[in-house]
């Protein structure tokens, strides 16, 4: 109920994203329902993660339709875990249409088979053309994701940065916020915490870690990537 109107829930798998509870359903009669007028049925929240139990696909349900992750990074690097997909049967899955792929959030940097990086700004590739411009934006090198060239050929490529000032000052006050010299982006696809400095604590920072090619989540002083 809703509103004083009745939702029809049409599936399990949707009952279950909308976090209710079995025990909270309340029998009652026909002609008590009967009563309340019909709204739309419900659909999945915008950002639930589903899959078929037929395919390692995962998709990202929005506003109707259904986005699909390119790669494991791309998963990762918005925050997303493993553990939150819902199973839906593949005929359920299929009522949705497939929109555009999820890309990369704003403010990661990707590279693909070339020396080119870009920086991701309302969900267009923009490319660093020279390292002073890199270095001037705070940017560390180990904090490039290197994506294959299929994922990097379904993203879209806008106009090349030419000043910092092209680059807004959020994007990058939200990029470290624990300053440990790892982006959230990467923080992500580490498994480090991107309020910790140290995840570890182990006495250096996650970044330092990773730039060494050693594990910002393993104490153990020989525990590398």
């Amino acid at each position: 109920m809703e509103a004083g109107q009745k939702r029809w829930i049409p599936s399990e798998t949707i009952f279950r994203s909308q976090r209710f509870a079995w025990n909270d359903i309340a029998t009652t009669s026909d002609a008590a329902l009967a009563t309340y007028t019909d709204t739309a049925p419900l659909v999945f929240p915008n950002q639930t993660l589903l899959k078929s139990p037929a395919s390692p696909a995962v998709y990202r349900f929005f506003d109707g339709v259904r986005q699909v992750f390119f790669s494991a990074k791309s998963f990762l690097a918005h925050g997303y875990s493993w553990g939150n997909i819902f199973t839906a049967p593949q005929e359920e899955l299929i009522s949705y249409p497939i929109a555009d792929s999820v890309g990369y959030p704003d403010g990661a940097l990707l590279k693909a088979d070339t020396a080119h990086v870009y920086l991701v700004i309302n969900q267009q590739l923009r490319h660093i053309p020279t390292e002073v411009l890199f270095i001037q934006l705070g940017f560390d090198w180990h904090n490039i994701i290197v994506v294959g060239p299929t994922e990097f050929g379904s993203l879209t490529i806008g106009p090349a940065l030419t000043s910092i000032n092209e680059v807004p000052a959020e994007l990058l006050d939200s990029l470290d916020v624990d300053l440990d010299h790892l982006n959230q982006t990467v923080e992500y696809l580490y498994g480090t915490n991107p309020d910790i400095a140290d995840t570890d604590g182990d006495g250096y920072l996650d970044g330092t870690e990773v730039k060494f090619r050693y594990n910002p989540t393993d104490p153990r002083p020989m525990s590398f990537l």
